[in-house]
């Protein structure tokens, strides 16, 4: 599994997301999964993509697994009102079918998407 910090979204690549989600313990925190992949799709990252619209900090951490080796933790951060931040994988070798299941944990609550 790697390791990895919150950071910006990426600018390049194709994205595909499933439909976000509201956090089981905040309607104002959503987050979705979602695929980078290369121009020909023979290279693919996992990504987590979470919002937040509270009008207050939070502390996020998250795991994503996947079926290609492409498994990230993204540890505890402060997480500030009004703010997009992304977990992403390392890039991999793009499986003829990529799934993936995240796990957002938001000031000590789980949920999954």
């Amino acid at each position: 599994m790697t390791e990895s910090t919150w950071r910006a979204i990426p600018s390049s690549g194709t994205i595909v997301c499933n439909a976000p989600k509201t956090h089981a313990a905040s309607d104002y925190i959503s987050f979705k999964s979602c695929f980078i992949f290369n121009a020909d799709r023979t290279f693919v990252q996992s990504m987590l993509v979470v919002d937040n619209n509270s009008g207050n900090k939070v502390k996020i951490e998250a795991l994503v697994t996947t079926n290609f080796n492409g498994d990230v933790h993204c540890g505890l951060s402060d997480f500030y009102s009004g703010n997009r931040t992304v977990c992403l994988g390392r890039t991999r070798s793009a499986p003829s079918e990529a799934g993936m299941t995240s796990k957002l944990i938001m000031n000590g609550y789980v949920d999954y998407n």
